[in-house]
């Protein structure tokens, strides 16, 4: 996908370029307002800006019905006479090779199999919403849109939403390109950024070089490591040759996965023999040392490869004599460690 929308648009001038690999996961980046809704529908050809060109997989986009790209508001279309199972089928019958997707199986992930002879109009938002993601879905667009595509979800039903777009992604190739206020989907789905701010746009090819930024409260840190077996009621993650440990996911195999830790639930302490009842300890090194608010410290910690953040109090700081490039022990419970899919 390659795009350059460049000009004025409804009394507003926006520069908006960039260039996505086949497949590429993108999140959209920026604040209510932005441009990002902007840049979606043009992308999906449902607004027409005569400046702006647009080549996806080849061909410069026509009629909104001649795009590769599905997008999925946040309020969601249905068909108000139609029954779920209608409108899923809707999605399916302008694609002939639909049938290899598993219908059936994303249906009970989404949590829609017993309402599949229930009236659309009878649906609530959350339930609609996930009607029109599977049904999107089984139209097999090239590039799939989701613009707060699971705003109306709960934390659970969100992830399992996450795990069936990333599931179509794997199967088709697909590319992605992500809107949410909610940072969970972006870390779970997404690889690569494209901010949005005042109709400007920039491309960022690391999202979490965007995400894992230390802000002034220190944050949550989206690290990568290998989902490798289960010890004593947890799940072990190998991230850069240390194991963590976490609460066993509803969904998980061997392999490649993510986990994220939020600074303030981080403790620190020096000496490897140094006795707590915490369940993951973590040998890093300070990396930084950000004074906040005169009461707290964020603490950047960085691992052989990968960096995360811990807050403490400027007393502990204190007490604790840190400096940078000293050695120290972050120490954290598995219910800390909050796991975001595994990625591709």
């Amino acid at each position: 996908m390659k795009f350059s929308i460049q000009g004025h648009w409804r009394g507003q001038q926006l520069d908006l370029q960039g260039q996505f690999a086949p497949g590429e996961r993108v999140a959209l980046l920026g604040a209510s307002g932005a441009g990002k809704t902007t840049l979606l529908r043009l992308l999906a050809g449902l607004d027409h800006m005569p400046e702006a060109q647009i080549d996806i997989a080849g061909k410069t986009l026509g009629r909104a019905w001649q795009s590769p790209c599905s997008l999925v508001h946040q309020q969601p279309v249905m068909f108000a006479h139609h029954r779920v199972e209608q409108t899923v089928h809707f999605g399916a019958r302008f694609r002939p090779n639909s049938q290899a997707l598993p219908m059936r199986e994303w249906a009970e992930a989404l949590d829609l199999t017993d309402l599949w002879q229930q009236s659309c109009a009878a649906l609530s938002g959350g339930q609609q919403q996930r009607v029109a993601l599977l049904r999107t879905l089984m139209s097999q667009p090239a590039w799939l849109l989701l613009d707060e595509s699971f705003a109306a979800l709960d934390a659970l039903s969100r992830v399992r939403a996450c795990d069936v777009v990333a599931d179509y992604c794997r199967r088709t190739g697909a590319g992605l390109l992500l809107a949410s206020h909610h940072d969970s989907p972006q870390r779970i789905l997404c690889d690569s950024a494209y901010s949005v701010d005042q109709l400007t746009g920039s491309y960022q090819p690391n999202l979490f070089d965007q995400l894992n930024r230390v802000s002034s409260e220190g944050g949550m840190t989206t690290l990568s490591g290998t989902a490798e077996q289960l010890t004593k009621g947890f799940l072990a993650v190998l991230v850069d040759r240390q194991s963590l440990y976490l609460a066993v996911p509803e969904c998980w195999q061997p392999g490649n996965a993510r986990i994220s830790l939020e600074a303030s639930e981080i403790s620190i302490a020096l000496g490897d023999q140094h006795q707590t009842s915490m369940v993951n300890r973590l040998k890093a090194i300070v990396d930084t040392l950000v004074s906040i608010d005169g009461e707290r410290v964020v603490v950047g910690l960085r691992l052989d490869q990968q960096r995360f953040s811990a807050t403490i109090s400027l007393w502990s700081r204190q007490r604790l004599e840190l400096v940078v490039g000293q050695t120290v022990f972050a120490e954290f419970k598995a219910a800390a460690v909050q796991w975001h899919g595994q990625a591709h």
